[in-house]
Protein backbone atom coordinates (compact mmCIF):
# COMPACT_ATOMS: atom_id res chain seq x y z
CA UNK A 1 0.00 0.00 0.00
CA UNK A 2 1.76 3.12 -1.24
CA UNK A 3 1.71 6.19 0.99
CA UNK A 4 4.08 8.37 2.98
CA UNK A 5 2.79 7.80 6.51
CA UNK A 6 5.33 6.73 9.13
CA UNK A 7 2.59 5.37 11.39
CA UNK A 8 -0.99 4.58 10.44
CA UNK A 9 -3.94 2.25 10.93
CA UNK A 10 -5.36 -0.06 8.29
CA UNK A 11 -9.03 -0.89 8.87
CA UNK A 12 -10.54 -3.78 6.94
CA UNK A 13 -14.17 -2.77 6.40
CA UNK A 14 -15.05 -6.19 4.99
CA UNK A 15 -14.13 -7.77 8.31
CA UNK A 16 -16.46 -5.37 10.11
CA UNK A 17 -19.25 -6.53 7.81
CA UNK A 18 -18.26 -10.19 8.25
CA UNK A 19 -18.33 -9.90 12.04
CA UNK A 20 -21.78 -8.32 12.14
CA UNK A 21 -23.15 -10.90 9.75
CA UNK A 22 -21.68 -13.67 11.92
CA UNK A 23 -23.45 -12.13 14.91
CA UNK A 24 -26.67 -11.87 12.92
CA UNK A 25 -26.48 -15.60 12.22
CA UNK A 26 -26.34 -16.23 15.97
CA UNK A 27 -29.32 -14.05 16.87
CA UNK A 28 -31.84 -14.96 14.17
CA UNK A 29 -34.51 -12.32 13.64
CA UNK A 30 -33.27 -10.01 16.39
CA UNK A 31 -31.72 -6.69 15.37
CA UNK A 32 -28.20 -5.38 15.88
CA UNK A 33 -27.28 -2.10 17.55
CA UNK A 34 -23.74 -1.27 16.44
CA UNK A 35 -21.78 0.53 19.17
CA UNK A 36 -19.55 3.20 17.59
CA UNK A 37 -18.79 5.36 20.64
CA UNK A 38 -15.23 6.47 21.43
CA UNK A 39 -14.43 6.94 17.73
CA UNK A 40 -15.66 3.40 17.08
CA UNK A 41 -13.24 1.99 19.65
CA UNK A 42 -10.39 3.77 17.85
CA UNK A 43 -11.37 2.53 14.38
CA UNK A 44 -12.99 5.76 13.11
CA UNK A 45 -16.63 6.47 13.93
CA UNK A 46 -18.14 7.61 10.63
CA UNK A 47 -16.58 5.00 8.29
CA UNK A 48 -17.33 2.19 10.76
CA UNK A 49 -20.93 3.36 11.23
CA UNK A 50 -21.39 3.29 7.46
CA UNK A 51 -19.93 -0.23 7.28
CA UNK A 52 -22.18 -1.36 10.13
CA UNK A 53 -25.29 -0.05 8.39
CA UNK A 54 -24.16 -1.74 5.18
CA UNK A 55 -23.88 -4.99 7.15
CA UNK A 56 -27.48 -4.64 8.33
CA UNK A 57 -27.25 -2.90 11.70
CA UNK A 58 -30.61 -1.26 12.42
CA UNK A 59 -29.41 0.99 15.25
CA UNK A 60 -26.24 2.88 16.16
CA UNK A 61 -25.12 3.70 19.70
CA UNK A 62 -22.86 6.49 20.95
CA UNK A 63 -21.78 8.05 24.23
CA UNK A 64 -22.76 11.70 23.74
CA UNK A 65 -24.90 14.12 21.78
CA UNK A 66 -21.75 15.40 20.03
CA UNK A 67 -21.04 11.93 18.64
CA UNK A 68 -24.68 11.49 17.58
CA UNK A 69 -24.79 14.83 15.77
CA UNK A 70 -21.47 14.06 14.05
CA UNK A 71 -23.02 10.92 12.57
CA UNK A 72 -26.03 12.89 11.36
CA UNK A 73 -23.76 15.54 9.83
CA UNK A 74 -22.03 12.74 7.92
CA UNK A 75 -25.35 11.77 6.35
CA UNK A 76 -26.20 8.69 8.42
CA UNK A 77 -29.97 8.44 8.91
CA UNK A 78 -30.05 5.22 10.97
CA UNK A 79 -31.69 5.56 14.43
CA UNK A 80 -29.14 6.46 17.11
CA UNK A 81 -29.20 5.85 20.87
CA UNK A 82 -27.11 7.94 23.27
CA UNK A 83 -26.12 5.58 26.07
CA UNK A 84 -25.78 8.03 28.93
CA UNK A 85 -28.34 10.39 30.47
CA UNK A 86 -28.04 14.04 31.40
CA UNK A 87 -28.00 15.62 27.95
CA UNK A 88 -27.92 19.44 28.09
CA UNK A 89 -31.23 21.26 27.70
CA UNK A 90 -29.99 23.34 24.74
CA UNK A 91 -29.30 20.14 22.78
CA UNK A 92 -32.69 18.50 23.20
CA UNK A 93 -34.35 20.25 20.25
CA UNK A 94 -31.50 19.30 17.90
CA UNK A 95 -31.58 15.70 19.12
CA UNK A 96 -35.32 15.46 18.49
CA UNK A 97 -35.08 16.97 15.02
CA UNK A 98 -32.32 14.51 14.14
CA UNK A 99 -34.23 11.42 15.37
CA UNK A 100 -31.74 10.73 18.13
CA UNK A 101 -32.93 8.68 21.08
CA UNK A 102 -31.93 9.37 24.69
CA UNK A 103 -31.26 7.07 27.61
CA UNK A 104 -33.15 7.64 30.86
CA UNK A 105 -30.73 6.17 33.39
CA UNK A 106 -32.22 7.52 36.62
CA UNK A 107 -35.40 8.96 38.08
CA UNK A 108 -33.67 12.33 37.95
CA UNK A 109 -33.24 11.93 34.17
CA UNK A 110 -36.96 11.21 33.85
CA UNK A 111 -37.93 14.23 35.95
CA UNK A 112 -35.57 16.39 33.90
CA UNK A 113 -37.15 15.31 30.61
CA UNK A 114 -40.67 15.59 32.03
CA UNK A 115 -39.93 19.17 33.02
CA UNK A 116 -38.46 20.11 29.63
CA UNK A 117 -40.92 18.15 27.48
CA UNK A 118 -43.48 20.97 27.47
CA UNK A 119 -41.02 23.16 25.57
CA UNK A 120 -40.08 20.55 23.00
CA UNK A 121 -41.42 20.92 19.46
CA UNK A 122 -41.97 17.18 18.95
CA UNK A 123 -42.04 13.87 20.79
CA UNK A 124 -38.72 12.62 22.09
CA UNK A 125 -37.87 8.90 22.10
CA UNK A 126 -36.14 7.36 25.09
CA UNK A 127 -34.82 4.01 26.23
CA UNK A 128 -35.14 3.36 29.96
CA UNK A 129 -32.10 1.70 31.48
CA UNK A 130 -32.50 -0.37 34.64
CA UNK A 131 -29.67 -1.50 36.91
CA UNK A 132 -29.99 -5.25 37.43
CA UNK A 133 -26.58 -5.62 39.03
CA UNK A 134 -23.98 -3.59 37.16
CA UNK A 135 -24.06 -1.01 39.95
CA UNK A 136 -23.35 1.86 37.61
CA UNK A 137 -26.05 3.81 35.74
CA UNK A 138 -29.64 2.68 35.44
CA UNK A 139 -32.74 2.91 37.63
CA UNK A 140 -32.22 0.51 40.56
CA UNK A 141 -34.82 -2.23 40.74
CA UNK A 142 -35.79 -1.17 44.25
CA UNK A 143 -36.91 2.15 42.71
CA UNK A 144 -39.25 0.46 40.23
CA UNK A 145 -42.32 1.49 42.24
CA UNK A 146 -41.30 5.15 42.05
CA UNK A 147 -40.77 4.79 38.31
CA UNK A 148 -44.21 3.26 37.86
CA UNK A 149 -45.76 6.02 39.97
CA UNK A 150 -44.08 8.82 37.99
CA UNK A 151 -46.31 10.30 35.26
CA UNK A 152 -44.56 10.44 31.88
CA UNK A 153 -45.10 13.52 29.74
CA UNK A 154 -47.06 13.00 26.52
CA UNK A 155 -44.09 14.20 24.46
CA UNK A 156 -41.92 11.36 25.78
CA UNK A 157 -42.16 8.00 24.00
CA UNK A 158 -40.57 4.98 25.66
CA UNK A 159 -39.15 3.10 22.70
CA UNK A 160 -36.87 0.72 24.57
CA UNK A 161 -36.00 -0.95 27.86
CA UNK A 162 -32.52 -2.24 28.60
CA UNK A 163 -29.94 -3.32 31.14
CA UNK A 164 -26.21 -4.08 31.10
CA UNK A 165 -24.40 -7.22 32.27
CA UNK A 166 -21.35 -7.06 34.53
CA UNK A 167 -19.79 -10.53 34.07
CA UNK A 168 -20.87 -11.86 30.68
CA UNK A 169 -17.23 -12.32 29.60
CA UNK A 170 -16.27 -14.43 32.63
CA UNK A 171 -16.25 -18.21 33.02
CA UNK A 172 -18.55 -18.26 36.03
CA UNK A 173 -22.07 -17.49 34.82
CA UNK A 174 -23.90 -17.44 38.16
CA UNK A 175 -24.06 -13.65 38.47
CA UNK A 176 -25.02 -13.32 34.81
CA UNK A 177 -27.91 -15.71 35.41
CA UNK A 178 -29.01 -13.59 38.37
CA UNK A 179 -29.07 -10.48 36.21
CA UNK A 180 -30.97 -12.24 33.43
CA UNK A 181 -33.57 -13.48 35.92
CA UNK A 182 -33.92 -10.00 37.45
CA UNK A 183 -34.39 -8.44 34.00
CA UNK A 184 -36.98 -11.03 33.00
CA UNK A 185 -38.98 -10.33 36.16
CA UNK A 186 -38.74 -6.60 35.46
CA UNK A 187 -40.15 -7.05 31.96
CA UNK A 188 -43.08 -9.04 33.35
CA UNK A 189 -43.77 -6.31 35.89
CA UNK A 190 -43.70 -3.59 33.22
CA UNK A 191 -46.04 -5.58 31.01
CA UNK A 192 -48.44 -6.04 33.92
CA UNK A 193 -48.47 -2.27 34.31
CA UNK A 194 -49.43 -1.68 30.69
CA UNK A 195 -46.07 -0.93 29.10
CA UNK A 196 -45.75 -1.91 25.44
CA UNK A 197 -42.10 -1.58 24.48
CA UNK A 198 -40.86 -1.79 20.89
CA UNK A 199 -37.22 -2.61 21.72
CA UNK A 200 -35.83 -4.70 24.57
CA UNK A 201 -32.09 -5.31 24.88
CA UNK A 202 -29.65 -6.70 27.41
CA UNK A 203 -26.89 -8.58 25.58
CA UNK A 204 -23.54 -6.97 24.89
CA UNK A 205 -20.88 -8.63 22.71
CA UNK A 206 -19.89 -11.15 25.37
CA UNK A 207 -23.44 -12.20 26.23
CA UNK A 208 -24.33 -12.46 22.54
CA UNK A 209 -21.33 -14.68 21.77
CA UNK A 210 -22.33 -16.87 24.73
CA UNK A 211 -26.09 -17.06 24.31
CA UNK A 212 -27.19 -15.43 21.05
CA UNK A 213 -30.16 -13.16 21.80
CA UNK A 214 -31.97 -13.41 25.14
CA UNK A 215 -35.48 -14.88 24.97
CA UNK A 216 -37.31 -11.70 25.95
CA UNK A 217 -35.15 -9.38 23.81
CA UNK A 218 -35.25 -8.34 20.16
CA UNK A 219 -32.04 -6.29 19.97
CA UNK A 220 -28.38 -6.87 20.86
CA UNK A 221 -25.65 -4.26 21.42
CA UNK A 222 -22.45 -5.19 19.60
CA UNK A 223 -19.29 -3.24 20.32
CA UNK A 224 -15.96 -5.05 20.62
CA UNK A 225 -17.09 -8.11 18.65
CA UNK A 226 -17.89 -5.92 15.64
CA UNK A 227 -14.19 -5.03 15.49
CA UNK A 228 -13.15 -8.68 15.62
CA UNK A 229 -11.72 -8.48 19.12
CA UNK A 230 -13.05 -10.83 21.77
CA UNK A 231 -14.20 -9.47 25.15
CA UNK A 232 -11.81 -11.82 26.97
CA UNK A 233 -9.10 -14.35 26.24
CA UNK A 234 -11.46 -17.12 27.36
CA UNK A 235 -14.00 -16.04 24.77
CA UNK A 236 -11.29 -15.95 22.12
CA UNK A 237 -10.42 -19.55 22.87
CA UNK A 238 -14.08 -20.60 22.77
CA UNK A 239 -15.15 -18.69 19.65
CA UNK A 240 -11.92 -17.91 17.80
CA UNK A 241 -13.18 -18.94 14.36
CA UNK A 242 -16.20 -16.61 14.36
CA UNK A 243 -14.70 -13.11 14.21
CA UNK A 244 -12.06 -11.46 12.03
CA UNK A 245 -9.94 -8.61 13.45
CA UNK A 246 -10.36 -5.41 11.47
CA UNK A 247 -7.51 -3.22 12.73
CA UNK A 248 -3.79 -3.21 12.01
CA UNK A 249 -1.50 -0.55 13.46
CA UNK A 250 1.55 -0.23 11.24
CA UNK A 251 4.72 1.81 11.56
CA UNK A 252 8.27 1.71 10.19
CA UNK A 253 11.78 1.64 11.59
CA UNK A 254 13.21 5.15 11.32
CA UNK A 255 16.54 4.60 13.07
CA UNK A 256 18.83 1.59 13.42
CA UNK A 257 22.23 1.21 15.05
CA UNK A 258 24.57 -1.39 16.50
CA UNK A 259 25.47 -0.62 20.12
CA UNK A 260 28.03 -2.35 22.36
CA UNK A 261 27.28 -4.27 25.55
CA UNK A 262 26.48 -2.17 28.63
CA UNK A 263 24.75 0.56 26.61
CA UNK A 264 21.79 2.16 28.36
CA UNK A 265 18.65 2.67 26.25
CA UNK A 266 16.15 5.45 26.88
CA UNK A 267 15.07 7.58 29.81
CA UNK A 268 16.06 6.44 33.28
CA UNK A 269 18.52 3.80 32.01
CA UNK A 270 15.83 1.18 32.61
CA UNK A 271 17.40 -1.13 30.03
CA UNK A 272 21.10 -1.86 29.56
CA UNK A 273 22.31 -4.17 26.79
CA UNK A 274 24.00 -7.37 27.90
CA UNK A 275 25.80 -7.89 24.57
CA UNK A 276 26.29 -6.02 21.28
CA UNK A 277 22.76 -5.35 20.02
CA UNK A 278 20.94 -3.88 17.07
CA UNK A 279 18.56 -1.28 18.48
CA UNK A 280 15.86 0.17 16.22
CA UNK A 281 13.60 3.13 16.87
CA UNK A 282 10.00 3.43 15.71
CA UNK A 283 8.07 6.75 15.62
CA UNK A 284 5.39 5.66 18.09
CA UNK A 285 5.04 6.60 21.75
CA UNK A 286 2.46 7.39 24.38
CA UNK A 287 1.35 10.53 22.46
CA UNK A 288 0.18 8.16 19.71
CA UNK A 289 -1.52 5.92 22.26
CA UNK A 290 1.15 3.28 22.75
CA UNK A 291 1.15 2.83 26.54
CA UNK A 292 4.27 3.84 28.44
CA UNK A 293 3.59 0.84 30.66
CA UNK A 294 4.81 -1.35 27.79
CA UNK A 295 8.37 -0.18 28.52
CA UNK A 296 10.60 -3.29 28.68
CA UNK A 297 7.60 -5.66 28.51
CA UNK A 298 5.87 -4.85 25.22
CA UNK A 299 6.54 -6.41 21.84
CA UNK A 300 5.88 -5.70 18.18
CA UNK A 301 5.87 -7.82 15.03
CA UNK A 302 8.45 -7.66 12.23
CA UNK A 303 8.52 -10.25 9.45
CA UNK A 304 5.89 -12.19 11.44
CA UNK A 305 8.27 -12.53 14.40
CA UNK A 306 7.89 -10.91 17.80
CA UNK A 307 10.44 -8.27 18.73
CA UNK A 308 10.80 -6.95 22.31
CA UNK A 309 10.37 -3.34 23.37
CA UNK A 310 13.45 -2.26 25.31
CA UNK A 311 13.92 0.83 27.43
CA UNK A 312 11.40 3.46 28.42
CA UNK A 313 8.76 4.39 25.87
CA UNK A 314 8.98 8.10 25.07
CA UNK A 315 6.33 10.55 23.92
CA UNK A 316 6.87 9.82 20.21
CA UNK A 317 9.53 7.10 20.13
CA UNK A 318 9.90 3.48 21.16
CA UNK A 319 13.08 1.41 21.01
CA UNK A 320 13.10 -2.26 20.06
CA UNK A 321 15.82 -4.90 19.98
CA UNK A 322 15.99 -6.41 16.48
CA UNK A 323 19.22 -8.38 16.98
CA UNK A 324 17.57 -11.81 16.61
CA UNK A 325 15.81 -10.95 13.35
CA UNK A 326 18.61 -9.22 11.48
CA UNK A 327 18.93 -8.25 8.72
CA UNK A 328 16.36 -5.46 8.87
CA UNK A 329 16.66 -1.94 7.49
CA UNK A 330 15.40 1.58 8.01
CA UNK A 331 11.90 1.72 6.53
CA UNK A 332 11.13 -1.88 7.54
CA UNK A 333 7.43 -2.40 8.34
CA UNK A 334 6.55 -2.93 11.99
CA UNK A 335 3.16 -4.16 13.22
CA UNK A 336 2.12 -2.68 16.59
CA UNK A 337 -1.28 -4.40 16.73
CA UNK A 338 -2.05 -6.71 13.84
CA UNK A 339 -5.01 -8.01 11.88
CA UNK A 340 -3.61 -11.54 11.80
CA UNK A 341 -5.76 -13.57 14.21
CA UNK A 342 -2.84 -15.25 15.95
CA UNK A 343 -1.16 -11.90 16.61
CA UNK A 344 -4.40 -10.09 17.43
CA UNK A 345 -4.74 -12.46 20.36
CA UNK A 346 -1.55 -10.90 21.77
CA UNK A 347 -3.71 -7.96 22.81
CA UNK A 348 -4.74 -10.13 25.75
CA UNK A 349 -1.27 -10.93 27.15
CA UNK A 350 -0.21 -7.34 26.45
CA UNK A 351 -3.23 -6.06 28.35
CA UNK A 352 -2.71 -8.58 31.12
CA UNK A 353 0.91 -7.49 31.60
CA UNK A 354 -0.25 -3.95 32.36
CA UNK A 355 -3.40 -4.90 34.29
CA UNK A 356 -5.81 -3.55 31.68
CA UNK A 357 -8.06 -4.85 28.87
CA UNK A 358 -7.92 -4.82 25.04
CA UNK A 359 -10.65 -2.13 24.99
CA UNK A 360 -8.25 0.34 26.58
CA UNK A 361 -5.40 -0.45 24.21
CA UNK A 362 -7.40 0.21 21.04
CA UNK A 363 -9.32 3.24 22.33
CA UNK A 364 -6.05 4.87 23.39
CA UNK A 365 -4.81 5.00 19.80
CA UNK A 366 -4.60 8.66 18.82
CA UNK A 367 -7.34 10.04 16.57
CA UNK A 368 -4.57 11.96 14.78
CA UNK A 369 -3.08 8.82 13.24
CA UNK A 370 -4.15 8.32 9.62
CA UNK A 371 -6.74 5.57 9.10
CA UNK A 372 -6.80 3.77 5.77
CA UNK A 373 -9.97 1.81 4.98
CA UNK A 374 -9.75 -1.22 2.74
CA UNK A 375 -12.03 -4.04 1.59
Amino acid sequence: MAHNFLSYLVINSSNIIHNLQAIQNKIGKAKIMAVVKANAYGHGMVPIAKAAVKAGAKYLAVASCDEALELRAAGLLTPILIFYGGQPTHALVDLIKQNICLTVASLEDLKYLNYNAKNLPETIKVHIKFDTGMGRTGIPLDQLKYFLDTPIAKKITIEGIYTHFATADQDNSNYLKQQITAFDKLLVKLKENGFKIALVHSNNSAATLRNGCATNCNLVRIGLAMYGIYPSETMFNQHKHILKPALSWITRINNLKLVPANTSIGYGRRYITKKPSYIATIPVGYAEGYPRNFSNIGFVLIKKRTVPVVGTISMNQTTIDVTKIMPVKIGEEVVIYGSDVSFQNNLYPLAKRTNTIPYELITKISDKLPRIYTD
